[in-house]
């Protein structure tokens, strides 16, 4: 009537503890294995700088991108979506979280340098795929609603995206003008109808050799202009990722300072940092980052080789961390 075994007490005990040594080897395993920002306090406790900003997740802008549509109608909220393209029924409710993220955004930004204010801003990011041009146009588009005069200029010369997304024309842009095919900067300057402070300068033409142009006495004379002009209040420049590539560090070192972008799960820690450090050793002033959140499931970077441009294959994490142990 009673009998000895099994001993249920005892297997429930014996099941537990293997149980516990089981998930612990598994959270050590996916802990080294997964080297990835999850949470933005992540970001500020590895990095000794601020944290701006954060950038939630939008399930709207997304369909878009993924679609590869123009996404001006839904910024501006002057048309209903088109093209079939269905959208979560807490749309409004992303919106209004997104728009606010933005904002926040724009106030830490105000108050970064009240001494000399910001006029030439840089965003970059470590790798591709991280949201910078999206961030980039929202920024732009949320100042110029504050009510200053804003210039966006898109200088990822190697894979624009920002006419695109803005549905604007891209034969006359930033490439025109620094291969002398435009000889005056307002001839590549266009106009958002639907809203008076806000300008943009696309990439232009493709041209063979983006860092000769970026290096250029033209470009270098564009700023120039655009500074003594005093004509916009900030000045943005989408630049390329930072990853094999020296554009974004010629063009941010005509800005005042660089904002880098992190997308949570998705860039390695370690190519982060490293991007940071080489900020740093060219004298470059990094005001701080922003923190995108990306859905899981986009982490794939293979289709952004595009003939050779933003190629990680030849980007050896190993390498870095190897040559990169001072903390930052």
């Amino acid at each position: 009537p009673s009998p000895v075994k099994p001993s249920i007490q005892r297997n429930l005990a014996i099941g537990s503890i293997l149980g516990l040594i089981v998930g612990i080897i598994t959270a050590l395993i996916r802990d080294r294995v997964d080297n990835a920002y999850h949470f933005s306090n992540e970001v500020t406790q590895d990095v000794n700088l601020p944290l701006l900003g954060h950038i939630p997740y939008s399930e709207s802008l997304n369909l878009y991108e993924e679609n590869n549509k123009s996404f001006i109608d839904t910024i501006t909220q002057q048309s209903n979506i088109e093209d079939n393209i269905k959208v979560d029924s807490q749309d409004g409710y992303q919106q209004y979280f997104y728009q606010e993220a933005f904002r926040n955004l724009y106030t830490s930004i105000r108050f970064l340098n009240t001494d000399s204010p910001l006029e030439l801003i840089a965003l970059t990011s470590a790798v591709p795929a991280e949201g910078k041009t999206l961030i980039a146009i929202l920024l732009a588009k949320t100042m110029a609603e504050m009510g200053l005069k804003v210039l966006l200029i898109d200088g990822d010369l190697r894979k624009p995206q920002m006419h695109t997304r803005l549905g604007l024309e891209n034969s006359k842009g930033l490439t025109n003008y620094l291969s002398n095919d435009e000889k005056q900067v307002d001839n590549i300057i266009q106009k958002m109808e639907s809203h008076e402070n806000w300008d943009i300068i696309t990439a232009g033409s493709q041209a063979p050799d983006p860092t000769r142009l970026i290096d250029s006495e033209r470009m270098n004379q564009l700023v120039r202009d655009l500074k003594e002009s005093a004509h916009y209040d900030k000045i943005l420049f989408d630049t390329p990722p930072m990853l094999n590539l020296a554009d974004a560090f010629l063009l941010a070192d005509h800005c005042d300072g660089l904002f880098q972008i992190i997308s949570l799960d998705k860039v390695n820690r370690v190519i982060a940092k490293a991007a940071m450090i080489r900020i740093m050793s060219n004298n470059i002033p990094i005001l701080g980052i922003i923190t995108n959140a990306i859905k899981p499931g986009t982490n794939d970077m293979r289709s952004y080789s595009y003939d050779g441009y933003y190629s990680q294959s030849s980007y050896s994490i190993t390498r870095i961390n190897s040559e990169n142990n001072s903390d930052l």
